[in-house]
């Protein structure tokens, strides 16, 4: 574990006196004693790659410590029932999560134990990033994810209207401090969206993953196939697109002075593209290139909804930076 992951762990238990990732093994083997068979060894190791608002350890349960789970610990509650219903919806890659109850200050929760590490360590190798044909097949098995599920009855369920959300982000854009650049492209993906509200509202919902980032998706290292989306707490049905602008972290990555494109970033995208075309298609879509505008301006409408405000405290400017050049693609921007 690198100083950055034991800082991590650091921070997590310093909310908690008292505990510590001892405490949490001690806790892990207590909660299985009843399952185990008289005589087998429980092995509990903490995980290499540390959230920021967990502590997860592996969990060996068989007498060649072959079977494993997963275990984690967090101060907060997770929502099970979003992960369920992602379960139902993406299949093996959404792993169960079951609640195993509040233990000494913590919840604690667990899994089965899947292949493959977060995309992000892959991408931070010494050696560069994963080759070409890995980060298409990472891609294209993401893609999934995006647009899977379209539920086109959502009675029970209906996000905030496009002209409502619209509303509230200009309510917050106005306190912002950023150049003359950035206000125009604001001014002007608020107009887009605003002119063509009614096509948002009547996009299809997905279940929308509230933070898609490469450390929230196991990646087998050998072929880039994905083998398990995680994290799905907060998850809510959203107009498909809403959650697409975390695609581009499948393109390129933020650097001190803004974003910068893989050099191999068009021909990812466009077998992305492609992927998610025919899962569209397959789903009963037939007039692709309407409804992929209707999904970019939803997609619009969730960049600033996820960007705006982590702009508010964004002194480095870095957020203002990143969100410029994810405007700039955009089709009205062209």
């Amino acid at each position: 574990m690198d100083k950055y992951q034991q800082s991590l762990v650091g921070d997590f238990f310093s909310e908690t006196p008292g505990l510590s990732p001892a405490v949490c093994h001690q806790i892990c083997t207590e909660l299985l004693s009843s399952s185990v068979p008289l005589g087998v060894a429980v092995k509990v190791e903490p995980v290499d790659f540390q959230g920021s608002l967990s502590y997860s350890c592996f969990v060996d349960v068989s007498d060649d410590c072959g079977e494993r789970k997963i275990m984690q610990f967090r101060h907060s509650e997770f929502d099970t029932s979003s992960n369920s219903k992602a379960h139902s919806i993406f299949g093996i890659i959404v792993p169960p999560v079951k609640y195993l109850g509040y233990h000494r200050g913590l919840h604690v929760y667990t899994s089965s134990y899947r292949l493959g590490c977060p995309y992000i360590q892959l991408l931070q190798r010494p050696e560069g990033e994963p080759p070409v044909s890995h980060r298409i097949q990472t891609a294209t098995d993401l893609s999934l994810v995006f647009v899977q599920g379209l539920c086109f009855d959502d009675s029970q369920t209906k996000p905030p209207t496009a002209n409502s959300t619209v509303s509230s982000l200009r309510t917050a854009i106005t306190s912002l401090e950023c150049d003359v650049k950035c206000k125009a492209l604001l001014d002007r993906a608020l107009f887009a969206i605003q002119r063509n509200a009614a096509l948002i509202d009547s996009l299809p919902t997905v279940l929308a993953h509230e933070d898609l980032t490469p450390f929230n998706y196991l990646v087998e290292p050998s072929t880039g196939r994905v083998t398990a989306v995680l994290d799905w707490d907060g998850a809510t049905p959203k107009r498909v697109g809403h959650n697409l602008h975390f695609a581009v972290h499948l393109f390129g990555c933020i650097t001190l002075d803004g974003w910068e494109d893989y050099p191999e970033r068009e021909s990812i995208e466009s077998e992305f593209r492609s992927s998610i075309c025919e899962r569209l298609s397959a789903q009963g879509i037939e007039d692709l290139a309407s409804f992929l505008f209707s999904m970019e301006l939803s997609q619009a409408l969730g960049l600033l909804e996820y960007y705006v405000p982590r702009m508010e405290n964004d002194k480095a400017g870095l957020w203002e930076k990143f969100l410029v050049t994810l405007l700039q693609r955009l089709s009205w921007e062209k």
